[in-house]
């Protein structure tokens, strides 16, 4: 919620927070992905999204990483 209001900080305190309890949670590691994409941190949304393909590659989150990951190859051509 936070990201989708412009509050960026906020947003990465909320996850940072959550992925310190658990660092695998897909969905968590998405929205960071997204949040890393939105800074210009390509590599680390690139990390964020391939660790979900990796500890949960049958998710809702997988499936969309795996968009996401797509995009961002095809605009590093």
């Amino acid at each position: 919620t936070y990201r989708k209001l412009k509050r960026l900080d906020k947003a990465q305190a909320d996850l940072e927070r959550a992925l310190k309890r658990k660092p695998d949670q897909a969905d968590a590691l998405l929205e960071r992905g997204i949040l890393r994409l939105v800074r210009h941190d390509l590599p680390g949304a690139r990390a964020d999204w391939q660790r979900i393909l990796k500890v949960a590659p049958r998710s809702a989150a997988a499936v969309v990483a795996r968009r996401k990951l797509a995009s961002l190859n095809r605009r590093l051509k």
